[in-house]
């Protein structure tokens, strides 16, 4: 069983038809218009009126079924047989009510598609008729809740339709102008207020049932499916254990982590011994190679530079005037150009005197030149001269090197 609160009881709403015998004062007539509506148009009226209720007393069943109150489809009943005998007043009251309230006409269709499902569940699962006592439905294949359904939207159409008829109820005078007509009214008004209600009861089991029936699925359907029990599966002790466990293993893969870290430190500082002993061999073999290189370009260099330089040996023979200069580029003899020659004057070491006129110059063999140095007159040598400075020139036609000797 399904607890249920419900704000009002809607066996209150029944009413008795000998309540609405005794005329009721104090009320004014609130529908104005002319009363000039033809016979025909007030009996097309009743007509309409008579199927009216026809159509309320078959729709109110399927509210007794989802737990209305069913004293009121007796009234329902009582109040159509009132129908033939109105008056064309009572007519002209009632046609002008559902004139300006023409929502009215819709209160047996919004019943029957707000209660039909809710009907057919109730009559299938055996409901008592009471909705204190409605039992919620068990649900079906596949997991599927089949109890009714919740359909919110019907409870506002009908609470709507309620509003409507309690409005046309207040405003149908309470006199003796019009007492048939107002029984009908009060009845139309009670119909509405019930079925909304009883919608809204629904809406209140159908919270319930969910939960309910959720609880039914997980017990009775997943349950069974579950092959070991839930609590052998995440007990305290399990879950212990497997915190337990989770740390041993933390332990051994750091343990495992730093080892291997360790591992790897002391390969890392052996390579780089290793790498450093390899740089230092390398450097050594570049060194040496660098050095060889170095050496032949200053070989190189060197022999360039002798090459463009004449150098030159001489051997003073006897008498002071007579030389024998020998000439070469890096060894290899040439023969030279005498291009200057001085003595120096006296025993002054600085100041020469340019002998190359008084100079004869014989090549007695490549690179050997025998040299003579004639008195001229006008021009005679000191015999206190000390230094003799020899100057040649060298021509390879598109560049010249030059040689100097001096001797004492």
């Amino acid at each position: 069983m399904c607890p249920l609160s419900l704000t009002q009881n809607p066996s209150s709403l029944t009413l008795g038809l000998d309540s609405f015998s005794g005329a009721r004062s104090g009320s004014q007539t609130s529908f104005g218009g002319s009363q000039t509506s033809s016979a025909q148009e007030l009996e097309e009226f009743r007509g309409r009126l008579t199927t009216y209720f026809a159509d309320l007393e078959e729709a109110y069943p399927n509210v007794v079924a989802a737990g209305g109150p069913s004293e009121l489809l007796e009234q329902v009943a009582e109040a159509r047989q009132l129908i033939p005998g109105l008056s064309a007043e009572e007519l002209w009251v009632l046609r002008d009510a559902f004139s300006q309230y023409p929502a009215l006409w819709d209160i047996p269709t919004t019943i029957s598609l707000a209660f039909e499902p809710a009907a057919q569940v109730a009559s299938s699962q055996g409901s008592t008729g009471s909705l204190m006592s409605h039992s919620c439905p068990a649900p079906g294949p596949g997991l599927a809740f089949t109890g009714p359904q919740k359909h919110i939207e019907n409870y506002f159409a009908l609470e709507g339709l309620a509003l409507v008829a309690d409005a046309v109820l207040e405003a149908i005078p309470q006199d003796t102008l019009a007492t048939p007509a107002r029984i009908l009214a009060v009845v139309i008004w009670a119909v509405a207020q019930t079925a909304a209600l009883v919608q809204l009861a629904l809406n209140e089991v159908n919270d319930v049932c969910d939960g309910d029936n959720h609880r039914a699925i997980l017990h009775d359907v997943v349950g069974p499916r579950v092959d070991v029990a839930v609590s052998s599966r995440a007990s305290q002790t399990s879950l212990n254990t497997h915190d337990t466990n989770i740390d041993g293993d933390l332990v051994a893969h750091n343990t495992n982590i730093d080892g291997d870290l360790v591992a790897h430190n002391t390969n890392i500082d052996g390579d780089l011994v290793a790498h450093d002993t390899n740089i230092d061999g390398d450097l050594i073999i570049h060194d040496g190679d660098i050095k060889g290189l170095i050496g032949g370009v200053q070989v190189t260099l060197d022999t360039t530079t002798e090459m463009k330089k004449v150098h030159l040996q001489i051997i003073a023979l006897p008498g002071g005037r007579a030389f024998l200069i020998t000439a070469d580029e890096a060894g290899v003899p040439v023969d030279v150009e005498f291009i200057a020659v001085r003595y120096s004057r006296g025993n002054d070491p600085i100041s020469f005197v340019d002998v190359l006129a008084e100079t004869t110059v014989t090549t007695v063999s490549p690179g050997v030149h025998h040299v003579e140095i004639s008195k001229l007159q006008g021009s005679p040598i000191d015999p206190r001269s000390s230094l003799a400075v020899f100057e040649v020139r060298h021509d390879h036609g598109s560049d010249a090197h030059f040689g100097i000797i001096v001797v004492n």
